[in-house]
């Protein structure tokens, strides 16, 4: 969870990297970006050791598979037929990440976005569940959030709280002006329990520094 621009989609690719690197099929779905622009991303972010990469990622027999979709054209249950469609055809898909939710149709529209959004969550996690998935969904938080706290919380996931409350974990992405202008970030990490109140874990990172393996 975070505000525009906040770097959702690098946390996503990275966490995606990394299961890649630990030997996991992995598969990006992008309803906004395409794969040139997200390769292209990669390439700035990850260039000076992208040939040490893709050899760890060959040696463990991880796979970053990336794929393009529709802008707001695409419901769970298109993602679900395409991870199986895959899996005939012998790709070991293991963990998806999905940049982003708010980009997506429910399977049955509900009319309002609160209840549509928490649907469309709620369907992406019985995928997991069913299909034995590790599943990460990019999600917008409300614009400003933390801006003077510092924190987002998941009361401030955009559209929909129910898309917070169905997690198991979540991830808010939070900066502070001075934290901004010195390119640092911290992390949140929720954990649910059946929809209480998550504990929240700070992590600080430093993305100047940090490699790809290190998150």
């Amino acid at each position: 969870v975070g505000d525009t621009k906040s770097g959702k989609s690098a946390l996503l690719t990275i966490l995606g990297i990394n299961a890649a690197l630990a030997g996991e099929g992995v598969i990006v779905f992008l309803h906004e970006l395409n794969k040139r622009e997200q390769l292209s991303r990669m390439d700035r972010n990850f260039g000076e050791h992208k040939r040490e990469l893709l050899e760890v990622m060959a040696k463990s027999g991880g796979e970053l598979l990336l794929y393009d979709l529709s802008s707001e054209a695409t419901s769970p249950s298109m993602l679900r037929h395409i991870i199986s469609h895959l899996r005939r055809q012998g790709r070991n898909i293991t963990v998806v990440c999905n940049d982003y939710l708010d980009e997506m149709i429910p399977n049955k529209g509900h009319g309002d976005a609160y209840t549509d959004q928490g649907s469309i969550l709620l369907d992406n996690k019985r995928t997991a569940k069913r299909l034995n998935l590790v599943w990460w969904d990019a999600t917008q938080a409300v614009r400003g959030a933390g801006q003077y706290t510092g924190i987002i919380t998941p009361w401030d996931t955009g559209d929909s709280y129910l898309k917070a409350r169905r997690t198991n974990v979540w991830i808010s992405l939070n900066q502070t002006e001075r934290e901004r202008s010195i390119n640092q970030m911290r992390l949140y990490l929720g954990l649910f329990t059946r929809g209480q109140t998550p504990v929240r874990i700070p992590i600080g990172v430093d993305f100047e520094r940090m490699r790809a393996w290190d998150i």
